[in-house]
């Protein structure tokens, strides 16, 4: 995408309210200015998306040669969410995204709602002190992005309220609030196995939700990651650059992955299963476990020992459907070493 195009400022004659402002915003995106989603476009109005004290960067994001300048001056060499200078900037471009996308209109719909609401944790979190820490380690590698750990997991109550607010309810309300909880791990497939399941799981206990709801994450991946624009100042060259980070998955791979996961930790549960109903039995045929057993006939460790397990475990498959005490018996009576 092109360097951002510049935005007229509200002529001072005729100041206009951020609630205003987003009122207007919202009937121009095609959503409804209801008061939940007002609010919620006037408090990403409110919220930079970048750290104070580089204000001649900001103003300048639409104008290459100053904007070069500017960032040579700050010691600045990558504007990371180069869209505009607010957490708005960012949703309203994956906004703008999306109506000119060819999906079908229904998940237009849901997918501008989505991106509404997915950054609003952005609004409570940009301050803490975890998040001005690497703010001022970003800053120190030239890096121009206001860290904002944990906004994934900020403000659901809010999020909940507002999308309530636009008739989300029930499982699509639980799969919605899934999808933010998850849309900043933009590499499904390089996540930890476990992780991998967890985060599938999350949309429902079927395969129909779970599929459902992996399509939806994976969509809203890239649609953040398109909307994430990045400026980078390198050999004395400006250029606009996509986001680094930008999911390169879908949902076959993905969804593949995750049921050979799943596969695999049946298959592992399986053996566990088994394995401790064996060892459950053996310590019913001798009232202790089979290590407690061995001394008693004289075998300790060496190659006696595992000898001597298999042996045992033999005769107690091979006479499985006798007593315990005869099963005993019988190994008691049988030459356990070579």
């Amino acid at each position: 995408m092109p360097f951002r195009e510049p935005t007229m400022p509200p002529t001072p004659e005729k100041p206009q309210s951020p609630e205003y402002l987003a009122t207007q915003e919202l009937m121009a995106l095609g959503l409804e200015a209801n008061p939940e989603n007002i609010e919620t476009v006037a408090e990403q109005m409110k919220t930079a998306q970048h750290p104070e004290g580089y204000e001649e960067i900001l103003a300048n994001l639409g104008d290459p040669e100053k904007l070069k300048a500017a960032m040579e001056k700050q010691g600045i060499s990558s504007v990371i969410h180069s869209e505009g200078p607010t957490v708005w900037d960012h949703a309203k471009l994956a906004i703008r995204q999306i109506e000119a996308a060819d999906m079908p209109a229904n998940l237009k719909q849901d997918c501008k709602l989505l991106m509404l609401y997915h950054d609003l944790g952005k609004t409570a979190v940009g301050t803490s002190e975890e998040n001005q820490t690497a703010t001022a380690k970003k800053l120190k590698k030239g890096e121009l992005n206001r860290s904002m750990i944990g906004h994934a997991e900020a403000k659901h109550d809010e999020m909940t309220k507002g999308l309530k607010a636009n008739g989300i309810e029930g499982d699509k309300l639980e799969k919605f609030m899934a999808v933010i909880t998850h849309h900043m791990k933009k590499a499904l497939l390089e996540l930890k196995p476990q992780k991998l399941v967890e985060v599938c799981e999350s949309f429902g206990k079927d395969k129909a939700a779970r599929e459902a709801g992996v399509k939806l994450l994976i969509e809203v991946l890239h649609l953040d990651g398109d909307a994430t624009q990045n400026i980078v100042l390198a050999d004395g060259r400006l250029a606009p650059e996509g986001n680094e980070k930008k999911p390169a998955s879908n949902f076959e791979v993905v969804w593949a992955k995750y049921e050979a996961i799943k596969k695999t930790q049946v298959a592992e549960q399986e053996k566990s299963t088994k394995k401790k109903a064996e060892d459950d039995f053996e310590r019913t045929v001798f009232g202790e476990d089979v290590s407690d057993y061995l001394p008693k006939r004289d075998i300790t460790n060496g190659p006696d020992r595992g000898y001597a397990v298999g042996v045992i475990r033999k005769l107690i498959a091979e006479h499985k459907g006798k007593t315990p005490e005869e099963i005993k018996k019988i190994i008691d009576e049988t030459v356990l070493t070579k």
